[in-house]
């Protein structure tokens, strides 16, 4: 009995070690990544996708383009920025390179080796990594001091990594790609390792995961209609909500959630807005005006006003929305035809909101509806404007990247 108790006591102490062991593979410092301390490191800025900057735009009644970068192409997704200003953005098949804030030159290209980033807007980590997804079924990690090749973390399944990458608090990168409509949905450390995948179903084109609050749940939609909540941690499910919206195949619009700072999920589906509890997913209230469409995902200023356009054909409106009820606070209905997709807004530090709209880019009063100001483009919008510095705006029109200020 004695030895075998000694045995026993060796048995558990020696997987007590190994508990230990696999507890502190798992682990991740929190400083190795992070997103980067800037104006605007990710898609629609944070982890939850608000859309709204710790700057102000342009402000006066004429603003001005004071420099334009042609690409080649088409802005599909917008420009991110460095803790330097250092502005990156997906180009043709590099896939990213970087520009000077001060005059639009270009600082360095990756070498994409044929990897088009369409519209995958890259975030950039406060480790000095950018993370861009890519056509060729890869996550790049790339230095974002000379544009090198960290690593490229390969799906398992074929599918385009058209998702804007999210960076959470302890580092991981939350993706996804199409994946033959089978929405294989990853988070990877910041050395390229898996920290865990799971299967969503459907299509989630051209989404970003969002987080909670409390960074315990992560957020990703599929097919323009379902929302899906899985543990931050291990990617199990904890619930999924389905709108009545009619579900859509659209590889071009955006229907990323954002998540209040109360918990609360906002998801633009095709034919409505709705707002979600998250402790099951319940639809807490809806917006669903007769004949629009939504395919642009809403931005959230910290005076609880949701921003988003909605279009009936060619013609379309912006809309001002209370997020505690949904209830309309204001609109403007575009005096010229054009139609909201892929075109998120960008709220100013003091409730200004941005967006555009065919060929016209706006500026309003966030809280009267008011208008500030407007500017006419050459091209339509396929992507939403930036808040890169205070004062400045870059927004992508055509195959063009503009820095517009007072």
């Amino acid at each position: 009995m004695v030895r075998d108790n000694s045995r026993r006591w060796v048995r558990l102490a020696v997987g007590g070690l190994l508990l230990g062991a696999v507890l502190l593979v798992g682990a991740r410092p929190e400083a190795q990544a992070q997103p980067a301390n800037s104006p605007w490191p990710m898609f629609q800025r944070n982890d939850r996708h608000t859309g709204q900057g710790s700057v102000n735009g342009p402000l006066s009644s004429s603003p001005h383009v004071v420099w334009s970068f042609d690409g080649g192409g088409h802005r599909r997704h917008s420009p991110s920025v460095g803790a330097d200003g250092t502005i990156y953005l997906g180009v043709g098949r590099l896939p990213v390179l970087a520009l000077d804030p001060a005059n639009g030159s270009i600082l360095w290209q990756a070498q994409g080796n044929a990897a088009t980033a369409d519209r995958s807007q890259a975030a950039v980590g406060a480790n000095g990594h950018l993370y861009v997804g890519a056509r060729d079924n890869d996550l790049w990690s790339i230095d974002a001091s000379d544009g090198s090749t960290d690593w490229r973390f390969k799906a398992a399944f074929d599918g385009d990594v058209q998702t804007p990458p999210m960076i959470g608090p302890d580092g991981a990168v939350y993706m996804a790609t199409d994946a033959l409509a089978a929405g294989q949905f990853y988070a990877v450390w910041p050395d390229g390792t898996q920290k865990w995948h799971t299967v969503i179903g459907g299509s989630p084109h051209n989404v970003s995961p969002a987080l909670s609050p409390d960074q315990e749940t992560v957020y990703i939609t599929r097919g323009g209609k379902i929302l899906v909540a899985l543990d931050a941690d291990d990617g199990i499910e904890k619930w999924r909500s389905e709108t009545p919206a009619r579900p859509t195949g659209s590889r071009v619009a955006n229907f990323t959630p954002v998540v209040g700072a109360d918990g609360t999920i906002f998801f633009a589906a095709r034919t409505g807005v709705f707002a979600f509890d998250p402790t099951d997913g319940a639809i807490s209230w809806s917006f669903e005006p007769a004949r629009t469409q939504f395919a642009s995902s809403p931005a959230l200023s910290s005076g609880g006003r949701l921003f988003v356009g909605g279009s009936s054909g060619r013609i379309s409106t912006f809309y001002a929305l209370d997020a505690d009820d949904g209830s309309e606070l204001w609109q403007f209905a575009l005096p010229l035809p054009c139609q909201f997709v892929n075109t998120q807004a960008a709220v100013g530090l003091n409730g200004t909101v941005y967006f555009g709209c065919g060929q016209m880019l706006y500026a309003f009063n966030g809280t009267s509806g008011a208008k500030i100001w407007e500017m006419v483009f050459s091209r339509g919008f396929q992507s939403g404007p930036i808040l890169s510095a205070a004062g400045v705006l870059l927004v992508g029109n055509g195959s063009t990247l503009y820095k517009v200020t007072d």
